[in-house]
């Protein structure tokens, strides 16, 4: 599982993340106890799915989405940055298929959220090819990212400028992992966009994705009426605030259309509650997180059918109705909701 948080794009940015665990891993401690982190978990109660298979957690310390490379450091105030993503990634991914028989593994499931959802997609064309049995699975968490959105109220693409900003610092000497896009969008930041990818993914993909994603909104938007809790709610917004974060559901409605349209092996599980991150947090395997609300399919129950079936019509899994609808993760249901 590729480790997740927000994306480094000026070089302050770097400097500031350089000293903490997203920067550097010289304090990482020894161990840590992954019981409560979902899909990660090792208890059978928490996580059904996967308690005992062998599992990786690979940290967020590179700010640039565990890829791009830059042969020499930066020189900013008083420290030198180094961004080396690609580097550690195929580091990481040498290490395991030394130490565990990675790539011979009979079933690969690459998983990640935020960050480590765009670089899910982004790495899981490589790690398709290096396995020898070509049974992997992709489960992107809250990664789909929609660079071309256009903020109605700066008339500025926000997200298509901080992968450009990627790009000038990262990706000038080394281009991204997966190359079937960069071919077709030389700047690539249509290939940070996961509305774009479907044509070039190899494996089999379930989206795990709110309708309403929280950093998309607090990002995309640059709003910050909608609280930074799991589930968060629109309580505090205008009628505008809530016209334009309804036109970025739309686009992210269009973004799955996308892949159920150019694809038969793909699921995806979209509730419309207001959440950044599922499968490392209890609402991984809480009954409060169901698509439909009270009726449907928790992330687990949907996860479960896609690896029995990845080509099945009942692996789409999108709330028909809008926020507040799905109640129980609405946000208005008592903090014992709260996942976070």
């Amino acid at each position: 599982m590729c480790g997740g948080a927000s994306l480094s794009d000026t070089l302050e940015d770097c400097y500031q993340r350089a000293g903490t665990d997203y920067g550097s891993s010289l304090k990482y401690p020894p161990t840590k106890n992954l019981d409560k982190w979902g899909v990660l978990s090792e208890l059978e109660e928490t996580n059904p799915l996967f308690f005992n298979w062998t599992k990786v957690w690979v940290p967020y310390c590179d700010g640039g989405l565990h890829q791009g490379t830059r042969n020499r450091e930066i020189s900013y105030k008083d420290k030198s940055l180094y961004f080396r993503g690609t580097n550690n990634t195929l580091e990481t991914l040498r290490y395991l298929n030394e130490s565990v028989k990675f790539f011979s593994a009979e079933t690969i499931v690459v998983t990640g959220v935020s960050a480590g959802g765009a670089a899910t997609f982004l790495w899981s064309n490589y790690i398709y090819e290096q396995s020898l049995r070509k049974n992997v699975i992709s489960i992107p968490d809250s990664g789909v990212f929609i660079n071309e959105f256009v903020n109605p109220f700066t008339g500025r693409k926000e997200m298509i400028e901080s992968s450009l900003a990627i790009k000038k610092l990262i990706n000038t000497e080394i281009g991204i992992p997966l190359t079937e896009c960069q071919r077709d969008y030389p700047d690539l930041s249509e290939c940070f966009s996961a509305g774009h990818l479907p044509k070039y993914l190899k494996n089999p993909f379930f989206l795990v994705e709110s309708q309403y994603d929280l950093y998309d909104v607090r990002v995309a938007l640059g709003l910050n009426c909608t609280p930074a809790v799991n589930p968060s709610t629109m309580d505090s917004c205008n009628d505008s605030e809530i016209a334009a974060i309804e036109s970025y559901r739309k686009a992210t409605l269009q973004v799955f259309q996308n892949f159920t349209s150019q694809r038969q092996d793909v699921g995806i599980w979209a509730p419309s509650c207001i959440q950044h991150g599922f499968i490392d947090v209890g609402a991984y395997n809480n009954d409060a997180y169901r698509v439909p609300t009270v009726t449907g399919l928790t992330i687990v129950d949907a996860i479960r059918n896609f690896l029995a079936n990845p080509v099945s019509n009942g692996n789409i899994n999108i709330d028909a109705v809008a926020w507040p609808n799905n109640f129980r993760c609405s946000g208005h249901s008592f903090n014992l909701l709260r996942t976070k």
